[in-house]
């Protein structure tokens, strides 16, 4: 491509060159055949760039907001009763609700000792003096249970 076209082709393809400029451009490439092909290729080109752009999104039509806007401020509006209806929530709840049971299940699982197969000695002073004659008795009773 000539110099003539390359200092000045941003210009012309955008169509904000002077008039000047753009008949000494336009006269270069009615004499040359290889920049004519080199421009048509640019503009065709520029032309498949701008089919690739996205159409712009229809604006909504007047007064859309503003109903989008009441139909959420009347759903909002109901009683907080009416969200425990909907199944979803139920599910949810139920399984929240298992998760923790098995939680807690496992963590008194694991703080639990091994299970006492008779009373331990606490539990035998605890019991009613009058049931034991006297100290002694009481004293015998513990050995026994030692063992």
């Amino acid at each position: 491509m000539h110099q003539v076209i390359e200092q000045g082709l941003e210009d012309f393809l955008a169509g904000t060159m002077r008039d000047q400029d753009r008949t000494l451009i336009e006269t270069h490439l009615a004499e040359c055949s290889d920049c004519r092909e080199q421009v048509d290729g640019m503009r065709e080109m520029s032309r498949l760039f701008g089919a690739l752009r996205e159409a712009e999104a229809p604006s909504p039509p007047p007064g859309f907001y503003a109903r989008l806007s009441s139909r959420i401020e009347a759903r909002n509006r109901g009683s907080i009763w009416t969200a425990f209806l909907q199944p979803a929530f139920g599910r949810r709840l139920a399984f929240s609700s298992l998760l923790l049971l098995a939680t807690l299940g496992s963590v008194l699982m694991s703080r639990e000792s091994e299970y006492a197969a008779a009373p331990s000695p606490e539990m035998i002073l605890a019991v009613d003096q009058e049931q034991f004659g006297a100290r002694d008795q009481m004293l015998v009773t513990l050995v026994r249970h030692e063992q």
